[in-house]
């Protein structure tokens, strides 16, 4: 099986290298064709579609060649074909991961392009007018075209943000595809691994289990609340930073606190009469192990720029379980510990760092790119109004001039008469 394994596992790292390399081409390729034809907004979901397209092509064609190599590779192995057949159909989901950095990318780069183009387009439209104005031979009244352009800015600045909401990914979106990314590894691994591994000690999650499952913690949390009100509430991190933050000690009395809320709440001693040996793993799991597993993922999670589209966050997730199971505090009361309930909660505390972390995100990454456009946009306008305001000043220097040039012309000619 692990041979199996080491196969698939060289075939997907260099179908999703030759994957990423294409559809980067396929990106590159896409926007050039209709920034070459000037596109603007109507044009976006027409880009979207075709790009879709394309990829879904390179991503079927790439699982199709690591399937067809997998089998050519182990054609004469000795394993029965039903494992065979599950491993080879556990490509399909590495090689899929791929699919989601990649549009992601697309998008970015998509919206870049829309915002610059509305930019540039309501910027030549403004130009063009002032220049019609003066082609008539009329003043331009500097007011109006203030007005004008400061409509137009708002309207663009409209624009930009419909666009950004179009693509803007609510709390419950991301906790959806994360815990999707969740539940198709963990099935991937669990179709791949021996009884012993920890992929078969969790279990899948849907958005409401997970919810009941956070419930648990968030209602042992109430009482300590009330009792350390003194303490100010983190805004954001997620329960375990919430959790952290009201045990942050490592006395006695604290862990005496800490045990006492989650003792008849937490499932993971099998012999719950022996309390006081309880209390001690509890201490070791408290101080040592789950601080030491959210600082993983919290110094893996904190090196990402995105979360949400990113599958292997999640595939990492799983090792830094599997780091804290293997943790020698745990190691030495194994035969004490219920390893699939504990599995189950640093899953749940894991997913809850994670979902939180990515809508912090999207939030931010959202205001920061609108902020970025208005930026833009603001100095874009002061500029264009400079430029008007110049063309104005010369337009109405040329006319004094061809009126002073006109008026000493007639008196030379009435001189002369």
């Amino acid at each position: 099986m692990n041979e199996l394994q080491a196969i698939a596992n060289e075939i997907i790292k260099t179908k999703n290298v030759n994957v990423y390399r294409d559809g980067e081409n396929i990106i590159d390729q896409t926007l050039l064709k209709f920034t070459s034809n000037n596109f603007i907004d109507q044009d976006r979901d027409r880009i979207v579609e075709e790009f879709n397209h394309q990829l879904s092509l390179i991503i079927k064609r790439a699982i199709e060649q690591a399937q067809s190599n997998f089998d050519d590779k182990t054609e004469r192995s000795c394993y029965l074909s039903e494992i065979k057949s599950k491993v080879s159909k556990s490509i399909e989901s590495p090689i899929h991961s791929v699919k989601h950095l990649l549009k992601e990318i697309f998008e970015e780069r998509l919206h870049d392009l829309l915002r610059r183009a509305r930019i540039n387009d309501a910027q030549k439209q403004l130009l063009d007018s002032v220049q019609k104005t003066f082609d008539q031979n009329k003043s331009l009244k500097l007011d109006d075209f203030k007005d004008r352009l400061e409509n137009e800015f708002q309207s663009i600045i409209e624009k930009v943000r419909n666009d950004l909401q179009s693509s803007f990914e609510t709390a419950p979106m991301i906790a959806e595809k994360i815990l999707k990314f969740y539940n198709t590894q963990l099935r991937c691994k669990q179709a791949e691994t021996t009884r012993e591994n920890i992929y078969n000690l969790l279990y899948s999650l849907d958005k409401v289990q997970y919810e009941q499952h956070i419930q648990i913690f968030i209602e042992c949390l109430s009482p300590v609340r009330e009792k350390q009100n003194g303490k100010v509430e983190p805004k954001s991190g997620g329960l375990w930073k919430t959790i952290k933050s009201w045990f942050t000690g490592s006395s006695d009395k604290d862990i005496d606190l800490a045990w006492r809320v989650f003792k008849d709440n937490v499932k993971w001693f099998l012999d719950k009469k022996n309390d006081n040996k309880n209390k001690k793993l509890f201490a070791e799991i408290w101080r040592a192990v789950l601080p030491k597993f959210e600082e993983e993922l919290s110094t893996f999670i904190s090196n990402k720029k995105s979360i949400s589209s990113d599958p292997t966050t999640v595939q990492n997730l799983f090792q830094f379980i599997e780091n804290a199971m293997n943790s020698q505090s745990i190691m030495n009361a194994s035969g004490r510990i219920a390893k699939h309930i504990l599995c189950a909660d640093l899953a749940v505390i894991g997913l809850d760092i994670i979902i939180k972390k990515a809508i912090d995100m999207e939030q931010a990454n959202y205001e920061s790119k609108l902020q970025n456009s208005t930026n833009e946009m603001k100095e874009r306008k002061e500029n264009l109004l400079k430029q008007c305001s110049a063309m104005k000043n010369s337009f109405e220097l040329g006319q004094t001039l061809a009126k002073t040039i006109g008026e000493q012309i007639i008196t030379d000619i009435g001189r002369l008469l």
